[in-house]
């Protein structure tokens, strides 16, 4: 019998380099300006990944023989485990999205807008790379997003977001921080109030929020609804939206806010949905709901600034 864990790790570290390749596409034909610390530290994680993937793919052929059975009682504890068990951070996809470091001028003195004027992103560019991959993050999510809520909970979408729109997690971005529910426009004189570096900052931060919660999403899919491939999906779609706009608060000398990390969303909260798949799966629709809701917002506010530039 093979050990799964040898397949999860292998099929893991597939899906950071499809997300790394697909990161280091974009840059190189979109972003052919990128300042110079992007591409020298994406083709340098290129690099390492491709010989973890060569590597991976010798080492998991012998899985089948080298792997004990494992047993009933190993197997309920890793049902029973959740990603609060790997710490804080640890592994975080939302840290560090582009695998690169948070920007520290001592880390590396070509980060800035200040450090290489000529190779300076135009602040339009910067906004419209980040809507373009909300955007596409947003279509993917859009794409079985109907399916999941018929398969889930047996009624169309519209009817199950009427029914639960106005129910929200207070460890979620708030009404207040997104003044929105999913499907409709952010209030203008909200957008007016909104400066450019705050913007991004928030924005970062409430998408490193999301991001906790769809880790455990994923993680409650391990019981074979048949989605797992979809969220699994959905978190690197929001890890290319995160690194875009970490990189475009590094282009403009912009400090983020401190890492959101997994403690934001209790081990009590996590364990209440067990043995009540209707409670995990309400749980689990608000999260998604809620991130939807935010690339909504995410488009909105940086099409507002590119608006508000030419106008």
């Amino acid at each position: 019998m093979s050990d799964p864990t040898c397949t999860s790790s292998y099929d893991d570290m597939v899906a950071e380099l499809v997300f790394l390749n697909n990161f280091t596409t974009f840059n190189v034909h979109q972003h052919h300006r990128r300042s110079r610390w992007i591409r020298k530290r994406v083709a340098k994680l290129w690099d390492v990944l491709v010989i973890i993937l060569c590597l991976a793919s010798i080492v998991r052929l012998p899985c089948p023989t080298m792997s004990a059975p494992m047993s009933s009682e190993h197997q309920r504890h890793v049902r029973s485990s959740s990603p609060a068990d790997l710490g804080p951070s640890k592994d975080a996809k939302w840290i560090k999205p582009c695998g690169m470091n948070n920007g520290d001028p001592e880390d590396d003195s070509s980060l800035g807008a200040d450090a290489d004027p000529e190779m300076a992103i135009a602040e339009n560019e910067l906004l419209n790379n980040i809507i373009l991959l909300a955007r596409t993050a947003q279509g993917q999510a859009h794409r079985f997003r109907d399916g999941y809520v018929k398969s889930t909970f047996n009624v169309d979408f519209v009817q199950h977001h009427e029914t639960w729109k106005d129910l929200h997690y207070s460890w979620l971005p708030s009404m207040e921080q997104i003044p929105k529910n999913l499907g409709e426009s952010t209030p203008v004189n909200h957008l007016q109030n909104l400066e450019l570096p705050k913007a991004l900052q928030d924005s970062y931060k409430f998408l490193q929020t999301f991001a906790v919660g769809l880790e455990q999403v994923v993680w409650d899919q391990e019981d074979g609804s048949g989605f797992k491939a979809d969220f699994q999906a959905t978190e690197y779609s929001l890890r290319s939206v995160l690194c875009e706009i970490h990189a475009a608060m590094i282009e403009r000398g912009v400090k983020q806010h401190a890492d959101i990390t997994r403690d934001i969303m209790s081990r009590e909260f996590r364990n209440m949905s067990k043995g009540n798949s209707s409670v995990r799966n309400l749980r689990d629709w608000f999260i998604f709901r809620d991130y939807m809701n935010g690339l909504e917002y995410v488009i909105d506010v940086f099409e507002y600034f590119i608006n508000k530039a030419v106008s």
